[in-house]
């Protein structure tokens, strides 16, 4: 998602900015070669003034629309490397903890850090941009998971916007699309069983369970 939207957004921007200081030029030039203070005193003239402010006006608003896209995947961006560290950091632990004997302080250890790595992916699924939950969908308002990482938000909403002349672009995603992976793995309560069960020292239900995490890790990293 990153990557393509960012080349998509400046494959547009560049020549639309262009654009604008073209039709700023033209304008310029039949303003200062006509003296056209209403239509009657040239109707070409006024007609191509006319037509040149609309295509501007077309123009900054595909601008400020693509400007806006950009700052609100930024911070989609932010929540999602969150995300990423989260679950790269708790890869880590896990696989440390596989590697040889622990004693049980060991584990609690590991499972105290795993509930700050919870609470850390908490807050990026619920992060908000000017006031609103970023992967929430419609339900912007409202915070898309609880504690038990249950999606309270909506499903299959899209926010797109106008990018050029019949061009529009969705620039969201939901939650459920972005912490529930396709193989049915809700994230947040994927973590919760790991440290449930690296409190517990269960290393053989974590080592049969591994690939839980690396795929959940692949589904976060293909956003």
């Amino acid at each position: 998602m990153r990557v393509t939207h960012k080349m998509i957004f400046n494959s547009f921007i560049i020549p639309l900015r262009r654009n604008q200081n073209r039709l700023f030029e033209i304008e310029e030039h039949l303003i200062a070669g006509k003296r056209v203070v209403k239509p009657s005193d040239d109707p070409v003239a006024a007609a191509r003034i006319s037509k040149l402010r609309g295509q501007l006006a077309r123009t900054e608003q595909y601008i400020k629309n693509i400007d806006e896209g950009k700052t609100l995947l930024s911070a989609m961006e932010t929540a999602v490397d969150g995300i990423k560290e989260a679950l790269v950091r708790t890869q880590e632990l896990i696989l440390d903890k596989l590697s040889g004997a622990e004693s049980e302080q060991d584990w609690q250890i590991a499972a105290d850090e795993l509930d700050n790595i919870i609470e850390s992916v908490l807050q990026h699924a619920n992060a908000t941009h000017e006031g609103r939950y970023l992967f929430a969908g419609f339900a912007s308002q409202s915070a898309p998971f609880d504690g038990d990482g249950n999606y309270l938000g909506r499903s299959g909403d899209e926010f797109k916007i106008e990018i050029g002349e019949g061009e529009y672009m969705r620039i969201n995603i939901c939650g459920d699309e972005l912490m529930i992976t396709s193989g049915g793995i809700n994230i947040i309560q994927m973590l919760n069983d790991f440290r449930n069960h690296v409190a517990a020292g269960d290393a053989d239900w974590l080592r049969d369970h591994l690939s839980d995490l690396h795929d959940s890790l692949d589904h976060i990293l293909s956003n």
